[in-house]
């Protein structure tokens, strides 16, 4: 995750989304405060509530893509022939704008490789 401080937990906006959108988590702790975490697409907005009190954005964080978040630092090459022993199909939601929705796939490979490939807005 990616702190996204640019981000304003006071925009009508989101406000509006919160109030409509169901939290992908709900905790009440002992002392009655409430936390909340709403996922819109790569977003993750994390709130709280005190007992009887108006929820507040606390943080909004942006979610980068595993091979984002890894960068340069997985760089091996599976063989050319090298048997696939698993493909993983992965959709996730997202924006409209970048067409509702992102898909991946996971190739694994015998030798242990993982190959990642993203089909982006254009096709």
């Amino acid at each position: 995750l990616e702190a996204r401080p640019a981000l304003s937990g006071d925009s009508a906006a989101l406000r509006e989304a919160i109030a409509s959108a169901a939290p992908a988590f709900d905790r009440t702790a002992e002392d009655g405060v409430r936390f909340r975490i709403y996922r819109f697409g790569t977003l993750e907005v994390r709130t709280t509530q005190e007992h009887e009190g108006e929820e507040e954005v606390g943080a909004i964080f942006s979610a980068r893509s595993s091979m984002q978040a890894r960068g340069a630092q997985h760089r091996q090459q599976a063989r050319d022939f090298e048997p696939v022993v698993r493909a993983t199909e992965l959709i996730e939601a997202a924006p409209p704008a970048v067409g509702g929705r992102r898909c991946y796939v996971v190739l694994e490979t015998e030798a242990g490789h993982s190959i990642v490939t993203e089909k982006l807005p254009d096709g």
